[in-house]
């Protein structure tokens, strides 16, 4: 298991419903997408980010790993800017607009179905990681001339990386 970067496909596609049958397999993986999460010292961690188009994901809730399975998002509070970045484009981040407040239905790590709002980052976050099981990145948000310039910043970023290994 790898964390995909940019330009790979599985980050544009749209992820797959997990069903029931798979929750053996979706648990099976938390503790490898967990290691790489802090280790790249994220927030949290799309299934599809490391290659597997099933629609869950992971995040950091106090000092804790939350699995959030089928997410959907049912409200949203108003936008306001917010500085983002993502781990499948390291070495930049840029202004976006995300709701500081949301509510969520989802699945937990036992399959049963959860309705629950969030705030502030917690929000920011699981807005960020629905937006990658629909095969989105933050910098879609982004005018074009803004989008250039950050993936043009990345890009720099992953040729320098490469030159210190």
């Amino acid at each position: 298991m790898k964390l995909r970067y940019l330009n790979d496909s599985v980050l544009r596609d749209p992820t797959q419903l997990v069903e029931i049958h798979e929750l053996e397999f979706v648990l099976s993986q938390i503790p490898e997408m967990t290691k790489i999460m802090n280790d790249e010292e994220g927030t949290g961690l799309a299934a599809n980010q490391v290659g597997i188009s099933k629609r869950f994901f992971i995040m950091k809730d106090n000092n804790q790993v939350k699995l959030i399975i089928n997410p959907e998002i049912i409200e949203l509070g108003p936008l306001t800017p917010f500085m983002e970045g993502c781990l499948s484009i390291p070495g930049t981040s840029a202004e976006t607009q995300r709701a500081q407040r949301i509510k969520l239905k989802y699945r937990d790590e036992r399959f049963s179905e959860i309705e629950t709002e969030y705030n502030g980052l917690s929000a920011v976050a699981i807005q960020h990681e629905v937006d990658h099981l629909d095969g989105k990145l933050y910098i879609d948000q982004l005018p074009p001339m803004r989008k250039l310039l950050v993936v043009d910043k990345h890009r720099k970023f992953i040729k320098q990386a490469r030159r210190k290994r």
